[in-house]
């Protein structure tokens, strides 16, 4: 139960942020197809896949995982540049520096996620005892009419304490 209510609430404090990277993701992969990326696939893991978008976005996903793909530039531009070697090069530097900001990105936003994770534990954990007996509370709400019709209920009385501060 703690790990669920911690869970909650930690995604209540961080679903904004999923939101952002979700479309930033997106967007990244739209920008590589723009400027003519190519999917290193030598292992021809992405064969099944039939559109070349969703294959450079596994490539991405793949990438910001820690599996380090090397850019390339798509089969139509390497024919299209193939009697222009500086245009080729400029181009084959412009997709490496921008995959070096795209993991340079995500780095970023991975720290970002971590420091925000940690921020949300630290802010909800003093205040964990209170929710988890508002949660038992209301599960037993739930459940003592169902306990009812099948066996008698022991009666109990509470006592509430309060503390003036004046």
């Amino acid at each position: 139960m703690f790990i669920l209510n911690m869970s909650v609430s930690l995604f209540r404090k961080l679903w904004h942020f999923f939101v952002f990277i979700a479309f930033a993701f997106i967007y990244l992969c739209k920008c590589e197809q723009s400027l003519g990326f190519g999917v290193h696939d030598p292992d021809h893991e992405y064969r099944d896949i039939p559109n070349a978008s969703l294959r450079l976005m596994f490539q991405d996903y793949r990438s910001a995982n820690g599996q380090k793909v090397i850019p390339s530039l798509n089969d139509k531009l390497q024919t299209d540049l193939a009697n222009a070697p500086f245009f080729f090069v400029m181009m084959l530097v412009l997709v490496t520096i921008f995959w070096v900001f795209q993991n340079l990105f995500f780095l970023y936003y991975i720290t970002h996620f971590m420091s925000a994770l940690f921020h949300g534990y630290e802010e909800t954990y003093p205040h964990m005892i209170m929710i988890s007996y508002r949660a038992k509370a209301r599960f037993n709400e739930e459940n003592f009419p169902v306990l009812n019709m099948f066996m008698r209920q022991k009666t109990f009385k509470t006592i509430c304490f309060a503390i003036d501060k004046h």
